[in-house]
């Protein structure tokens, strides 16, 4: 073994271990957090073994779970996380719960209903934790990382990154869907079989139905398989969503009835969204923003504007023969970045979801590189709010907006550069 191959050894074990101590360190944050937003729709869930509910997003049912659940927390037998979670959400939510939560969201959650809060939330933070870190290891191989890169990415997007340590303290499920677009992705670019590509659209389109704000991630990638004439993959993945959607009416009525139904949710975020949180109030949204300064609603301008200069990219690259995976992910990784920019809600523990774009940028240039370390440093939010007390959330929203269309130009720069052609012999 030469020198050079046993630096990149001792290189590669020094990331692993640091990667390793990073995964520790998200578990110990996350054991003592209460978990508030897990709680969410854990009660929610046990709703379907009691007889009463007629629809868990009606103020009425709410607090009648309400009302069990502080009940359930006065009993000597409860733990001191569960009785936490509980007062929290009484004093927050005016009956109980927010009941933002799609019925696919509450029949995945099935997996963690165990009568014993504390262990249901030690399986969620577990899962969640393993799928945060196979989906960052997944993302960055496909976006052509060495495993020494890759590793140093897993420490840095867990030890000083500010959204995932959100999502971890508060239970939230970003993690979770880190983890599941970084397998749609593989089974996409990985797998060519039909019945792989299949998998690839059913686990796609469940991810939309279990959180909405990625309902954008399957549109852009099939137009990139449809620009790059991949026909057999594209209506494979048009089957797939098909089935995705039958599973996601179908599973929620068989396993709750009537009492967490699509129309319910629907009503219930049309009653979210007229009272939307402010900016003030943690709300990064980039269209919130913009809506508080100027009193103009641009959510639709911004997502058609952001939908079509994704197509144009996209476009482009497949004239150009750009590597068809970088497109892929490309397209991919600006579903969420377009959600944040137009949507009328967005909270910080959403830049979990921007990673991909993050990765997808790093291959380029210096220039490209510098982007994505700048981008990091504002989307990271702690360290800039220590050397920055001063800033407001209106200052950091405006700030966030810029540094997401930073990483998209550089992104996009990145898959259309023409590679250097090789010097003349």
């Amino acid at each position: 073994m030469n020198g050079g191959q046993t630096q990149h050894g001792v290189g590669l074990a020094i990331a692993i271990a640091l990667a390793g101590a990073a995964a520790v360190h998200a578990w110990n944050l996350g054991r003592p957090a209460v978990a508030r937003d897990f709680y969410q729709v854990w009660v929610p869930v046990k709703a379907r073994q009691i007889s009463g509910p007629t629809d868990l997003y009606s103020a009425a049912d709410r607090q009648r779970l309400g009302v069990m659940a502080i009940a359930s927390a006065k009993h000597r037998d409860a733990g001191p996380h569960l009785r936490a979670v509980v007062e929290h959400s009484a004093q927050i939510y005016p009956n109980h719960l927010a009941a933002t939560f799609t019925p696919a969201m509450l029949t995945t959650f099935v997996l963690f209903d165990g009568d014993d809060y504390d262990v249901s939330r030690l399986c969620f933070a577990g899962v969640s934790l393993a799928a945060y870190l196979l989906g960052i290891v997944a993302l960055a191989r496909l976006c052509g990382l060495s495993w020494t890169a890759t590793f140093a990415a897993v420490v840095l997007l867990i030890v000083w990154f500010q959204p995932v340590r959100n999502d971890i303290v508060d239970g939230n499920v970003n993690r979770l869907q880190l983890g599941a677009l970084a397998g749609y992705l593989w089974l996409t670019l990985r797998c060519r079989h039909v019945a792989a590509q299949v998998a690839a659209a059913v686990l796609g389109g469940w991810l939309v139905l279990f959180k909405p704000n990625l309902a954008l991630a399957p549109v852009f990638v099939l137009i990139a398989l449809g620009a790059q004439r991949q026909w057999r993959s594209l209506a494979a993945q048009a089957g797939g969503y098909v089935l995705a959607g039958i599973a996601g009416w179908l599973a929620p009525a068989h396993l709750f009835g009537g009492i967490a139904g699509w129309p319910n949710w629907l009503e219930r975020m049309r009653e979210v969204h007229r009272t939307p949180y402010d900016v003030e109030q943690g709300n990064i949204a980039t269209a919130r923003l913009i809506l508080e300064c100027t009193g103009v609603n641009v959510s639709i301008l911004l997502a058609a504007i952001a939908a079509v200069a994704v197509t144009i990219v996209i476009c482009i690259a497949a004239r150009r023969q750009a590597d068809a995976g970088r497109t892929v992910l490309f397209a991919a990784g600006a579903a969420p970045l377009t959600a944040m920019l137009a949507s009328q809600l967005a909270w910080p523990h959403y830049g979990v979801l921007l990673i991909p774009m993050m990765l997808a940028a790093w291959r380029g240039p210096v220039a490209g590189r510098v982007t994505v370390a700048v981008v990091y440093l504002i989307i990271a939010e702690r360290l800039l709010r220590k050397s920055a007390p001063w800033m407001t959330n209106t200052q950091y929203g405006w700030l966030l907006a810029a540094a997401m269309i930073a990483i998209a130009a550089a992104a996009a720069t990145e898959l259309l550069r023409r590679p250097t052609p090789a010097p003349a012999p």
